[in-house]
């Protein structure tokens, strides 16, 4: 229900602060929604500046200028790397990390 929730709307706009790995974020990017977002967190890591932008320090007209102007490419990056935000890839990584960490795991 979520994922055609968010496929009725143009933009993800998340505003969060500290926000370390937003779930949201990933869900929206997931789904072709490019993010607007604050400065904060792990966003700007998640998002740069293929997938969306940073509304710090901006008023409505720059914001709706930037989305205007960017729209397509941002749309067509997250269609491009679409398996980077996938929950298989996610699920991938997180048993790679665990099978890691117990490899490196020491015996005392």
């Amino acid at each position: 229900e979520l994922a055609h929730e968010y496929k009725k709307y143009d933009v993800f706009l998340h505003p969060s602060e500290n926000d370390a790995c937003p779930n949201s974020v990933i869900e929206a990017l997931s789904s072709g929604l490019p993010v607007l977002y604050a400065n904060s967190g792990g966003t700007p890591e998640i998002v740069g500046e293929n997938y969306g932008a940073s509304i710090d320090d901006k008023d409505f007209k720059s914001v709706f200028d930037l989305v205007t102007k960017k729209y397509n490419y941002w749309v067509d990056n997250i269609n491009k790397d679409y398996s980077n935000y996938s929950i298989n890839q996610a699920a991938e990584k997180y048993i790679n990390a665990f099978l890691r960490a117990k490899h490196n795991q020491k015996e005392y």
